[in-house]
């Protein structure tokens, strides 16, 4: 029986990418919000995006069990 051994660190290093680019996504929202003039309706959607980012974020590091 011939096993072949699969290193998950590809898929860890992918996940862990993706993770620091919702990160960077939500500092750029932030950062918009603080900078810009925009009426209550846009920054209601702004505010729901960041959410929905942080979420996302907290279940990625709970994926890989990362202590925050």
């Amino acid at each position: 029986m011939n096993t072949t051994f699969v290193s998950k660190q590809p898929r860890v290093d992918s996940i862990m990418n993706y993770m620091l680019m919702k990160e960077r996504e939500l500092l750029q929202l932030d950062n918009f919000m603080h900078t810009s003039m925009v009426d209550n309706d846009i920054q209601q959607l702004i505010y729901e995006e960041k959410i929905k980012l942080a979420i996302g974020i907290l279940e990625i590091k709970k994926e890989l069990n990362i202590c925050f």
